[in-house]
């Protein structure tokens, strides 16, 4: 859903790095449409990724909730730096958020940046660290509530679990109020 009546009428860009990783890619954008504040664009920075990374991108373009372009170079070695650049050369939107190919976003992901974001301030995001044995399979649907997140966190297939505040735990008050505690 779009949810720029929530906050302020900001337009968000999301640039997103990828290196021939579709899997990983499809999981991201997947977590994409699930956000409860969809982005204004999504913006793919391609370090030279070949035809499945092409055909993953054509799929999201079809059926997606927002705007997807996918910006590439041709494949000379690491230069994801360049390719982020003419990405964000592309954007229209007032804010934007950088993310990498693999990390999936939490489903309030946008919405918190449109809560937090501030002129002149710069808003450092958090994560939460899959197992390798978990990650080949891992989509936001299986941390999508506290309840899904704690028991992953108990059982070791997470780590780095104060890193994700986004779960309440019974804390009173509106997220946007303790997020950075």
């Amino acid at each position: 859903m779009s949810c720029k009546f929530l906050v302020r009428n900001m337009l968000i860009s999301i640039i997103m790095t990828t290196y021939n990783r579709p899997a990983a890619l499809a999981r991201v954008l997947d977590g994409l449409q699930r956000q409860t504040c969809y982005p204004d664009e999504v913006i793919v920075a391609d370090d030279g990724s070949g035809d499945e990374t092409r055909a993953c991108i054509r799929r999201f373009q079809e059926t997606g909730p927002f705007p997807l372009q996918h910006v590439w170079h041709a494949d000379k070695g690491f230069r994801a730096a360049a390719i982020r650049n003419k990405a964000i050369a592309r954007a229209s939107g007032d804010y934007i958020i950088s993310l990498d190919g693999d990390c999936i976003p939490e489903r309030h992901f946008i919405a918190d940046h449109r809560k937090l974001a501030e002129t002149g301030f710069f808003y450092q995001g958090r994560q939460m660290l899959v197992s390798r044995a978990r990650s080949a399979e891992f989509t936001i649907a299986h941390a999508d509530t506290a309840w899904k997140k704690l028991k992953l966190l108990l059982s070791g297939q997470i780590g780095n679990g104060h890193h994700w505040p986004g779960c309440r735990f019974g804390r009173p008050g509106p997220r946007s109020a303790w997020m950075a505690s």
